[in-house]
C-alpha cells in the first residue's frame, strides 16, 4: 500500500519516489486530459498534481492543487512549500496531507478541540481563537488511528472555522456558545455593506452590484464566505437570506462535529472502562485462581469464557485430546468462570465412580431449568435423585428391556424396508441420516410410546419439534454460557422464561405425553415401554427422562471387510433366516465385540461429570466442596496405554 522505490507505471512510465497504490499517486511524467504535459506528484490526472495549469478563471499557477473547479481567490503556501496563485475553496474537501513535522501538531489541536466540547469553565470561542492563532497554516488531522468520518468531520469543522476567521472576520473577536453563532457575526457583514444601501437585495446580481462599491479585499472576502460555507446557495437568492443560509448552515456543521465528536469522547470512555474491566478480571483470576493455589496444571482461562472459544473451535474431543497431552492426566480448566477437572488418569477415577461415588452423586447441570428438564434424573440431586434412580434403575434390567424388544423389531423392520427401497431404485442415500431417524423412532417408541415414523417422513411437525432439541443456535449458546457460569443469573432469568431449551417443543411433547400417561392411567392401553414401566413402580409420575444416544459409525465395518464378513457369518449361523430374538442376540459373541469396539473408538457421550459434595482428596490434590469432575471419554477410549493401537479397530480386543 505504502513505500518508496522505482515503479512503472500502468502506462510504461517508470518513477523514483513515495508511493501509494500504484494505481492512484505517484512521481512521474504524466499527460493532463487537456494535452499538456507536467512533472511531479499527481493523483489520477484529474484531482491532484504539482505543475502548470489554468484555473476557470483563465489564471495559472504552479504547485499542489485540489479540484480545480472549484474556485476562489488569494496567495497561499501548499503544504510542500509551494507557493501559488489563484482561485481556490472547498470546505467539503481536506488538502493534501500534511508533512510528518506537522503531525505533533495535528494531535495536539484535536485535543484541543476536544476540551472545546468538553470543558465547562472554559469560553469555546477563546479556545478556537488559541488554536487557530498559534498556527498560521489551517490544522488538519492526518493521524492515521483517527477513524476516517471523525478525523473527515474534525477537518471540515477545523476549516471552515478557519476560513471564516482569516478571511471574513480578519481576526475580530467571535464566541460560540453551545453550537449556535451569536449576531456579531451578523454584524460583522452587515459592516461590510455601504451603510446607505438596504439590507435586502432581490437577486445576486444586486448583491454583485452593492458589494463592488467595497474594496475588492472585501468583495472577495465575502464572496469566499458564501463560497466556502455553501456553495449550493442559489443565485436568486437575496442577500440577507444568503446570510441566514450561511450562518445556518455553519451553525449545523459546528453541531454535527460537536456531536461526532462526543461520540468519539464517549466511545473511548466506554474503552477504557472495558480495559479496566478486563484488568480487573485478570487481576482477580490471578489471585482466586483455585488450580494455582492447590498446584494443579492447566491452560490460563480466556476472559468470562474459559475453554469455551477452544471448544468452539477445535470440538470437545478434539480440545481435550490437546490438553491432556500438554497438562498430563489431570487437568485444571474453565468452562466460562466455572473450574472443572478433567482427569484421565484410571486409578483415580476408579476412586470418585466407585469407592467413593457417595462424595460424588450431583452432577454439573445449568440453573434455571424450565418444564420436565427441572425434575430430570441427571438434575435432581442428593436424595431426590436416589428416589428417581431407585425407580428408573429396573427399568434397564434383563428382563425389561426384553420386553422392549418387539418395539424395537417393529423399527428395525421400517428401518430394513427404507434401504430395501433405496437399494430398488439404485439412490444414493445418506446413512447418517437413516441411522438417526432409525434411533429417533426406537427412543421415541420405547420411551415415550410415541409413533414418530420418521423412516416414512411421517409426523414431520413432531419430527420437527424433537430436531430442535439438537439444534443450537448462537443465542442458546451464549445463553448456555451464561447459565453454566453464574447460577444466581441463570435462576433470575429461568424465572424470566429464558431458557437455552426450545420452549415450543418443549410444551409440545410434553402434551403428547402427558395425553399418552392419561391414557395409561385409565388403563385404556398398555405397552411393553418405558412409561408402561414407571406407571407400573409408581402411582403417579410427574415427570420423564428423555434419553438420546448418537447412531453407531458404520464406517469401520465398510472399512474393514474382513470383519464384516466374519459378523455376517456368525449372524447366519446362529440366527439364519429366523426371527431375530432377545436370546439370540446374546449369543452373538462377536457382535457383541464388534458393538462395543465400535462405542470405544466413537463413543456418544464426550464427557460425563460429577460433583464433589464434600472437600476431597483427589490423588496429590485437595480439591474444594463443589469442585466438577469431568471425565473425557474420548480421551481415555484413545489412550494408547490401556488399548495399544488405539486408533485402529480391533472387536477382538
Amino acid at each position: 500500500m505504502h513505500g518508496r522505490g522505482t515503479k512503472t507505471w500502468i502506462n510504461g512510465n517508470k518513477y523514483v519516489g513515495d508511493w501509494f497504490n500504484d494505481s492512484i499517486t505517484g512521481n512521474g511524467t504524466f499527460m493532463w486530459p487537456d494535452g499538456t504535459k507536467y512533472e511531479g506528484q499527481y493523483n489520477d490526472g484529474k484531482k491532484h498534481g504539482h505543475g502548470t495549469q489554468k484555473w476557470s478563471n483563465g489564471d495559472k499557477y504552479t504547485g499542489d492543487w485540489v479540484n480545480a473547479t472549484i474556485t476562489g481567490k488569494g496567495n497561499n503556501t501548499w503544504s510542500n512549500g509551494d507557493e501559488y496563485v489563484g482561485d481556490w475553496v472547498n470546505a467539503r474537501k481536506i488538502l493534501s496531507s500534511l508533512p510528518r513535522s506537522s503531525t505533533d501538531h495535528a494531535v495536539t489541536s484535536l485535543k484541543q478541540l476536544r476540551n472545546v466540547f468538553t470543558s465547562t469553565n472554559r469560553s469555546t470561542g477563546a479556545i478556537i481563537q488559541s488554536i487557530l492563532l498559534e498556527e498560521p497554516n489551517p490544522p488538519c488531522i492526518q493521524c492515521s488511528d483517527i477513524e476516517e468520518p471523525v478525523r473527515v468531520g474534525i477537518n471540515m469543522l477545523l476549516f471552515t472555522l478557519y476560513s471564516l476567521y482569516e478571511r471574513l472576520i480578519h481576526k475580530d473577536k467571535y464566541i460560540i456558545v453551545d453550537g449556535q453563532v451569536i449576531d456579531e457575526i451578523k454584524q460583522s457583514l452587515k459592516r461590510k455593506l455601504p451603510e446607505d444601501d438596504d439590507d435586502d437585495y432581490q437577486n445576486e446580481s444586486d448583491i454583485v452590484k452593492k458589494t463592488k462599491k467595497l474594496s475588492t479585499t472585501h468583495y472577495e472576502h465575502n464572496k469566499n464566505f458564501v463560497m466556502l460555507v455553501d456553495d449550493q446557495i442559489p443565485t436568486h437568492t437575496n442577500g440577507h437570506h444568503a446570510h441566514q443560509k450561511i450562518i445556518y448552515k455553519l451553525v449545523m456543521t459546528v453541531a454535527l462535529q460537536t456531536i461526532a465528536i462526543v461520540v468519539d469522547s464517549i466511545t473511548l470512555t466506554l474503552l477504557v472502562l472495558l480495559i479496566l474491566i478486563f484488568i480487573y478480571y485478570v487481576y482477580n483470576l490471578r489471585t482466586t485462581n483455585i488450580f494455582r493455589r492447590i498446584g494443579m496444571s492447566g491452560p490460563a482461562p480466556i476472559p468470562f469464557l474459559g475453554e469455551m472459544f477452544n471448544v468452539k473451535r477445535r470440538g470437545m474431543y478434539k480440545n481435550d485430546m490437546a490438553l491432556i497431552k500438554k497438562y498430563g492426566k489431570i487437568v485444571g480448566i474453565y468452562e466460562g468462570t466455572t473450574p472443572n477437572i478433567l482427569i484421565t488418569d484410571l486409578d483415580v477415577l476408579r476412586n470418585v465412580l466407585i469407592k467413593d461415588s457417595h462424595v460424588f452423586i450431583n452432577r454439573q447441570t445449568p440453573e434455571g431449568g424450565v418444564g420436565p428438564f427441572e425434575h430430570g434424573l441427571t438434575v435432581l440431586k442428593d436424595e431426590q435423585w436416589k428416589n428417581a434412580r431407585s425407580i428408573v434403575s429396573p427399568t434397564f434390567s434383563s428382563a425389561k428391556l426384553k420386553a422392549m424388544h418387539s418395539l424395537m423389531n417393529d423399527v428395525s423392520d421400517m428401518y430394513n424396508e427404507c434401504r430395501l427401497e433405496y437399494a430398488d431404485k439404485q439412490e444414493i442415500f445418506d446413512i447418517k441420516t437413516i441411522n438417526g431417524q432409525y434411533t429417533l423412532d426406537n427412543i421415541a417408541s420405547c420411551l415415550f410410546s410415541i409413533e414418530t415414523n420418521s423412516l416414512k417422513n411421517e409426523n414431520i411437525t413432531l419430527i420437527n419439534h424433537l430436531k430442535k432439541f439438537f439444534n443450537f443456535s448462537f443465542v442458546n449458546i451464549f445463553l448456555l454460557i451464561i447459565f453454566l457460569s453464574s447460577a444466581r443469573l441463570a435462576n433470575y432469568l429461568g424465572k424470566k422464561g429464558y431458557t437455552f431449551l426450545p420452549m415450543d417443543s418443549m410444551e409440545y411433547i410434553t402434551n403428547i405425553v402427558n395425553q399418552v400417561l392419561a391414557r395409561r392411567r385409565q388403563r385404556l392401553e398398555r405397552r411393553n415401554d418405558f412409561i408402561q414401566i414407571m406407571i407400573d413402580h409408581e402411582d403417579e409420575i410427574q415427570t420423564t427422562e428423555q434419553k438420546d444416544q448418537e447412531g453407531q459409525q458404520w464406517k469401520s465395518l465398510k472399512k474393514k471387510p474382513v470383519i464384516q464378513e466374519k459378523l455376517y457369518q456368525e449372524i447366519r449361523q446362529e440366527v439364519g433366516d429366523e426371527e431375530v430374538t432377545y436370546e439370540k442376540l446374546n449369543q452373538l459373541q462377536y457382535l457383541d465385540m464388534v458393538i462395543n469396539e465400535t462405542l470405544r473408538m466413537y463413543p456418544p457421550f464426550i464427557r460425563f461429570d460429577c460433583a464433589a459434595s464434600k472437600d476431597y482428596q483427589l490423588g496429590n490434590y485437595l480439591i474444594p466442596k463443589g469442585m466438577i469432575i469431568n471425565t473425557p471419554v474420548y480421551p481415555i477410549h484413545h489412550d494408547s496405554e490401556a488399548w495399544p493401537e488405539p486408533e485402529k479397530f480391533i472387536p477382538e480386543r
